[in-house]
C-alpha cells in the first residue's frame, strides 16, 4: 500500500476540526522558504473550500481558503 499523496485526486482532508471539502481540485503541497510554519525546510498545504455545502451547488459560490503544515492532516481522501 502507497502513503504517497497524489495531489490531483485529493478531495477531502481531514483536520482537527472534521473534513473539510477540497473545491476545484485546489490541493497543493509546497516546500521551502515561502512556508511560515517552521522554517526554510517546513512543508505545507493549501486548498479552498466552499463555505458551505449550498454555496457549492452553485457556480462560483463563496469560497475560503485553508493554509497550515502538512503535520496538521490527519487523513485524506482520494478519488
Amino acid at each position: 500500500m502507497g502513503l504517497a499523496i497524489d495531489i490531483d485526486k485529493v478531495y477531502d482532508v481531514l483536520l482537527a476540526d472534521g473534513w473539510h471539502r477540497v473545491a476545484d481540485n485546489s490541493f497543493e503541497i509546497s516546500k521551502g522558504p515561502d512556508i511560515r510554519f517552521g522554517g526554510d525546510n517546513s512543508v505545507g498545504f493549501m486548498f479552498t473550500e466552499h463555505v458551505s455545502a449550498a454555496s457549492a451547488i452553485h457556480n462560483g459560490g463563496e469560497k475560503t481558503t485553508i493554509k497550515g503544515p502538512v503535520s496538521s492532516i490527519l487523513a485524506v481522501r482520494e478519488r
